[in-house]
């Protein structure tokens, strides 16, 4: 019997197949996390960087966390 994913833990979640779309916006979530820390040197526009270094983690944080429900396996 598969599992839903509401019916997962933490870890199982992480562990599961992850949808395209989410994968997608994980890595525009890395890119933003990066982006962010190179903007963070400029002085005059710091909390920019910390911004967008924010969100980028959230982004890619939340994307982990999506699972595929057709894919998982019990």
């Amino acid at each position: 019997m598969k599992k839903k994913a509401n019916e997962m833990n933490v870890v199982e979640r992480v562990k599961a197949p992850t949808p395209p779309f989410w994968k997608r916006l994980g890595k525009i979530g890395q890119i933003l996390t990066v982006a962010g820390g190179f903007i963070g040197r400029i002085p005059k526009i710091k909390p920019i960087g910390l911004i967008v270094t924010v969100v980028g983690g959230l982004l890619s944080s939340v994307s982990e966390l999506a699972v595929d429900d057709e894919k998982v396996k019990e």
